[in-house]
């Protein structure tokens, strides 16, 4: 496979509107706007690194002077991070499969390395875009992906301080990891014009960067089902599922409780009481390691003062969870979760894999009312049980400090 070509450095005019729409296939080495990217996508996983990483990132966002050593922990710790997350290396091509899995990988046929390429390069492309798009808000300029009139609009009332949006006229309060949450069932919005200021900014940035890292991942994600050559597809919420689900036929139950199981962990995240960071699981960690995605507690815990690094990072957990509402299918996924410990247990990216079983209908039963009343903000997750709710989060978090 051919090196990608890479430019030294990024100095480019927008270009016109019609210009713009016109995606061009091409990879670079975002030497500067990868940085600001980076930073910014850090910033907003920033619960994911210790307290010190954290000093780094505000100083950088503050535009604050870092020593030398600052300048190398961020660059060292911003090429492992985004290489984990997202198979991209801002300061070489990409590579980012351990060693068991590049041993699982079976040569690429010939047919898929232009795919493989391709995917590579709309992640760089995906990057590049962010980049334009943050520094045309930061310039006060439209930003091109609020023009899709399928957005939902979210207004901001001053005197509760509270986001909202108008389901059917009627007013509708959204916590701001609702508005992310929301995106993986479809849903995407755009801050209100007369938003004040600082609000508009906030959210529009949340926005920009929630939809640019979950595009990375799902490109990566199709990248890793090329390269590991594994039989399967990568369940999405899409179009065509929905269709398919309202007709009656090939409605994969799982796949609605696993993204619902995640969202509704997710949104809880998002507050300020939790303690709880909820991760995606990439195509590789879904078929090798057997977990639909990972819970861990914060880097800030309890009893445990700021900068205390150490200390921290050895009471953190990390717990892959499997999770079904098929009780026949307990047995078969506790096997093979046993057999993935074994087989992978030097490199396991968790500290545990656990299996959480709920056997119930309420999932199936909440995705269909969710679909009937028109798919409201907030996904089908809100229209489960606060007692199913409550379970899930208890099972979830068994054994996390």
């Amino acid at each position: 496979m051919p090196e990608p070509k890479f430019e030294e450095k990024i100095e480019e005019k927008p270009e016109p509107a019609s210009r713009a729409k016109k995606e061009r296939v091409e990879t670079y080495k975002p030497k500067y706007a990868s940085k600001k990217v980076a930073v910014q996508m850090m910033l907003e996983a920033r619960s994911e690194f210790p307290e010190s990483f954290r000093e780094i990132l505000r100083k950088k966002e503050a535009k604050q002077k870092l020593s030398p050593e600052e300048w190398s922990e961020l660059d060292l710790i911003t090429e492992k991070w985004w290489q984990e997350r997202f198979g991209i290396s801002f300061s070489k091509r990409f590579s980012g499969l351990t060693e068991s899995q590049k041993l699982s990988i079976r040569r690429s046929p010939t047919r898929d390395l232009p795919k493989i390429d391709a995917l590579v390069a709309r992640k760089q492309i995906l990057v590049k875009k962010l980049y334009e798009e943050l520094s045309r808000l930061d310039a006060g300029e439209a930003v091109e992906s609020f023009g899709d009139e399928k957005r939902r609009i979210v207004y901001y009332e001053e005197q509760e301080s509270k986001f909202f949006t108008l389901d059917n006229g009627i007013r509708k309060y959204l916590a701001i990891q609702d508005v992310l949450s929301d995106y993986a069932w479809g849903i995407s919005y755009v801050p209100d014009g007369e938003m004040v200021e600082p609000e508009y900014r906030l959210l529009a940035k949340k926005i920009l960067v929630n939809e640019t890292r979950r595009e990375i991942e799902t490109t990566y994600n199709e990248e890793l089902r090329l390269r590991t050559q594994y039989v399967g597809d990568i369940n999405r919420i899409d179009t065509e599922f929905e269709d398919n689900w309202r007709n009656g036929y090939s409605r994969p139950a799982g796949v609605v409780s696993e993204v619902m199981a995640r969202e509704i962990l997710s949104r809880i995240s998002g507050s300020k009481e939790s303690q709880i960071v909820v991760l995606r699981a990439d195509f590789v960690e879904d078929h090798l390691y057997k977990y639909d995605f990972k819970v861990r507690t914060k880097r800030s815990v309890r009893g445990v003062g700021i900068g205390e690094d150490e200390e921290i990072n050895r009471r953190i957990k990390k717990i892959g969870i499997q999770f079904t509402i098929n009780a026949f299918s307990k047995e078969k996924k506790e096997t093979l979760i046993l057999k993935a410990k074994k087989q992978y247990a030097s490199e396991l990216p968790v500290d545990d894999i656990i299996l959480v079983k709920i056997p119930t209908y309420e999932f199936s039963n909440a995705y269909t009312r969710w679909l009937k009343k028109g798919k409201p903000s907030g996904g089908p997750e809100q229209f489960l049980s606060k007692e199913l709710k409550i379970e899930l989060l208890e099972a979830v978090t068994q054994g996390l400090v």
